[in-house]
């Protein structure tokens, strides 16, 4: 009788135990803005994937718009389609929002945002860059605006930045309380190949990500057509986005050899075959391309306006960050120059050395894993139980 007593003591002790381990698992909703082959989709496939097997955090997604290829991805078995009419969105949305502990945001839809906060669970809003950088805004977006920033004032308990530009340009322009700011730098789970610089007959200048305004790929192709005057070269352009038929006649009209190769899981191979990568971005977030960029072992270049980029450079391989088309050019092409491709490829070693530490994985995880647990208003020992 008092040994069955015992076990049952005992069971009662490691059910508790269970239950507790259990409740201080924190259960985060992410809205993903839509399903897309660009940074901010990459960067929320990057956290799921570092905190898969966490035994503190437990991701979802929330996909309003999907494109049906999310299996490609790391969202398989962990996301939910929002669909059907505006009215039956916005309740979905709103109800399953209720049953997590944190929404975090990685964009600013009007509606959605509402639905989170109808909810009354905390908000995390991840900046991945400010509404209509690179291009003049839209009528209808000064309004949306106004709303996101009111949104982001009195209705989001924490704002993640990736990188301290981000932060910088938030707080300014926004008005946002730097007491709730904090800068989480994204990472990539690309491996460090050795350096290199070995093109052939043809010098093959690429670039992979979205072709949008704010990376001014217009400026890559002038550094292209500067660098033909002296060598064949081909520009080759991996990913999708809405200028590509603009960059095709730019292209034809600097009389420089264009090729696309559309973005898909299995990207780093294609970025692999780079003889130089370019990243011409102006006013970047950070740049989770020229993270991978620089882990794939080539060259890689960014104008010294290219916001947080710099902060990937700053300190370590400046050769590598231009202050125009020109200079770009030049150094690209004094590339063939045996002495100065030791020097470059240094650098590279060294960049390499800093993205595996500053911009690890396991850095990313952990921060975002502190903020999470910041924002819930849990104990960081808990976190580490």
């Amino acid at each position: 009788m008092i040994a069955a007593i015992k076990r049952a003591r005992a069971v009662g002790i490691r059910q508790a135990s269970y239950k507790q381990r259990v409740q201080r698992r924190l259960r985060v909703l992410h809205l993903v803005p839509r399903s897309s082959r660009g940074g901010i989709y990459r960067v929320v496939c990057e956290l799921f994937e570092v905190l898969a097997h966490d035994r503190h955090v437990e991701l979802q997604a929330a996909l309003v718009t999907a494109s049906g290829d999310e299996s490609d991805f790391l969202f398989s078995g962990k996301h939910v389609v929002v669909a059907g009419t505006f009215p039956r969105k916005f309740v979905a949305l709103w109800r399953l929002a209720g049953g997590y502990d944190l929404i975090h945001l990685h964009g600013f839809t009007p509606w959605q945002a509402l639905a989170c906060w109808l909810a009354r669970k905390k908000m995390v809003y991840t900046n991945h860059g400010l509404l209509g950088t690179g291009r003049p805004l839209a009528p209808h977006e000064h309004v949306k605006l106004v709303l996101m920033k009111l949104f982001l004032r009195h209705a989001v308990h924490r704002i993640i930045h990736v990188s301290q530009f981000m932060q910088q340009r938030m707080t300014q322009e926004y008005g946002v309380s730097l007491a709730k700011s904090v800068v989480v730098h994204n990472c990539t789970r690309w491996q460090a190949q050795p350096p290199r610089f070995e093109p052939g007959a043809v010098w093959r200048l690429g670039f992979h990500g979205r072709f949008v305004s704010v990376k001014r790929i217009d400026r890559l192709l002038v550094v292209a057509a500067l660098v033909s005057r002296q060598r064949t070269v081909e520009v080759v352009l991996v990913g999708e986005g809405p200028l590509q038929s603009k960059l095709e006649k730019q292209a034809g009209a600097l009389g420089v050899m264009l090729h696309f190769v559309p973005y898909c899981a299995a990207a780093a191979t294609a970025v692999s075959n780079f003889d130089v990568e370019i990243i011409s971005s102006r006013d970047e977030a950070l740049g989770l391309s020229a993270l991978e960029a620089i882990q794939a072992g080539h060259p890689t270049f960014v104008f010294a306006d290219g916001g947080g980029l710099l902060e990937i450079f700053a300190g370590c391989a400046e050769w590598f960050v231009c202050r125009d088309e020109t200079e770009m050019s030049q150094k690209i092409l004094r590339l063939a120059d045996a002495e100065q491709r030791r020097q470059a490829l240094r650098g590279l070693r060294r960049l390499q050395q800093r993205v595996n530490t500053r911009f690890s994985p396991q850095t990313f995880a952990a921060g975002y894993r502190r903020q999470y647990f910041a924002t819930a208003g849990r104990q960081r020992s808990e976190a580490a139980a």
